[in-house]
């Protein structure tokens, strides 16, 4: 880790150990907005994930939808730092997800857990909106996308919609927008998640644009999408390069990534680059972010559910990083040798660590593209002694895990000039080996943020003492470059 270059201005969820993830960022008017996901690994146990632990991280907080679970637990936040003539950052909750109008004086919930991404739309260059995309509850009518115009007060907008037809994302199966972007005056979005834990299944790859999402009216820009689930699981990822825009899908037998040239008002033309994972097959399974950085676009891939997807049999594997060239021939950066791809960098998958599962951010700031992993060794604390055994890590004590953790778990922090010699900001979770995961990463031109995902708390599994305990170091954080 490099402490001259981080520093951090928020930590423990902004005060709420519950503000589990950084899940989503943006640079806005003059301040750092950040959408936060609650309890995550509580919501897990309660949507019954099927995994190899004997007892489950985290405490249990309460019922789904109970009275006290959807006041205290379940309300997904919004958050501005803004830096003052002292430079130092007041920081301040400027939302809170409301209850929901299905709500009802017996059945009240709140409308969403999280708020997936954000995208700021500029006018001439200049800060028009603020535009933010959430996870609703399974038992809502699906997500929504708000909007702000001065970074405090927030309204929602009408459902996503395509002209003439009833609202898509009503549908019991979307639940959850992943990707908002901007493309010329166009808003770009897609439907990523589905209800009842399928967080990255939407089971359709259908891409929309809006050129007024206040009026509701959207229009699918690929038709009906780019094939049938299971080989499209979703449109997982949607990037702007070199005047046109690229998007990565999910599916059974990996990922692919399409073209899309603009053709006129609402309409695209569409262009396979590659398919099947780049040649990995289903090992990489989606393409899990994007940047254009230079010539090139950057592609960071991952398996679902933390590099091992037990409802499909894929993996465990680590990510890879590839990368499109002009001519839309595909390099392989980092990851497995196959025939005719070589590692450029020389690192295997995830940076030669096998729990490196997803590459989750890329951001170019400066002059060098930084990126950000989820690391999953943490994990280890809570495994069986069986499951311990099969690495021959059987008599590791629970002090010997955290000793090598606080080495080399965590997430990882890297930045490159070229994308092939890569300098380790951090390797240990920027400090915190908690910090399982570089969830956010925003750039204003002058400085870099960088938000982190820790859902180990508020209390945590101890293996020694059979019981759970107080973790002072869990909930989200926030850094600056």
């Amino acid at each position: 880790m490099k402490p001259r270059l981080l520093h951090r201005i928020a930590t423990g969820g902004f005060g709420d150990p519950l503000n589990h993830y950084a899940h989503s960022g943006a640079w806005f008017k003059g301040r750092l907005l950040i959408g936060t996901s609650r309890a995550n690994l509580q919501f897990l146990q309660l949507g019954r994930l099927k995994v190899d632990i004997p007892h489950w991280p985290v405490n249990y907080l309460g019922e789904n939808y109970s009275f006290d679970f959807e006041e205290s637990v379940a309300p997904a936040e919004i958050w501005s730092l803004r830096q003052n003539h002292s430079n130092k950052f007041e920081i301040a909750r400027v939302y809170q997800s409301p209850y929901h109008p299905f709500s009802t004086s017996t059945s009240a919930f709140r409308s969403e857990i999280s708020y997936r991404s954000m995208c700021t739309f500029k006018d001439s260059g200049l800060d028009r909106a603020l535009f933010v995309a959430t996870t609703s509850r399974s038992e809502g009518d699906g997500p929504d996308i708000l909007v702000s115009y001065d970074g405090v007060t927030f309204d929602r907008l009408p459902k996503v919609s395509v002209y003439g037809e009833e609202p898509v994302t009503g549908s019991p199966r979307v639940s959850s927008i992943r990707n908002l972007i901007q493309f010329d005056n166009l808003l770009i979005t897609c439907g990523t998640g589905g209800s009842k834990g399928n967080i990255n299944h939407s089971m359709n790859s259908i891409i929309y644009a809006s050129e007024s999402p206040e009026s509701g009216r959207w229009a699918s820009i690929n038709g009906d999408g780019f094939g049938p689930p299971p080989e499209y699981f979703c449109v997982f990822s949607i990037c702007k390069h070199n005047g046109s825009l690229y998007a990565g899908t999910a599916g059974i037998n990996g990922f692919s990534l399409f073209k899309g040239t603009r053709t006129g008002r609402l309409d695209f033309h569409w262009e396979l680059v590659v398919n099947n994972g780049a040649g990995r097959g289903k090992l990489n399974q989606g393409i899990v972010s994007m940047c254009s950085f230079n010539e090139f676009l950057y592609i960071g891939t991952g398996i679902q559910s933390g590099g091992y997807d037990r409802m499909h049999g894929v993996g465990p594997a680590a990510f890879e990083l590839l990368r499109m060239n002009p001519d839309h021939s595909i390099e392989l950066i980092v990851g497995s040798d196959r025939e005719g791809q070589i590692s450029r960098s020389g690192y295997g998958p995830g940076f030669s660590n096998p729990f490196n599962a997803y590459l989750w951010k890329m951001e170019s700031h400066g002059d060098y593209l930084y990126v950000g992993t989820l690391d999953t060794s943490i994990f280890s604390m809570f495994t069986s002694k069986d499951k311990l055994s099969m690495y021959s890590a059987e008599g590791l004590s629970r002090s010997n895990i955290i000793e090598w953790l606080s080495s080399s778990g965590g997430a990882d922090l890297r930045r490159s000039k070229d994308g092939l010699v890569w300098e380790t900001i951090s390797s240990n979770g920027l400090g915190n080996f908690y910090n399982y995961g570089v969830r956010t990463l925003v750039s204003n031109g002058k400085q870099l943020f960088v938000g982190t995902a820790n859902p180990f708390g508020p209390m945590i599994w101890n293996s020694e003492s059979q019981a759970y305990e107080t973790n002072q170091l869990c909930g989200a954080e926030i850094f600056m470059i």
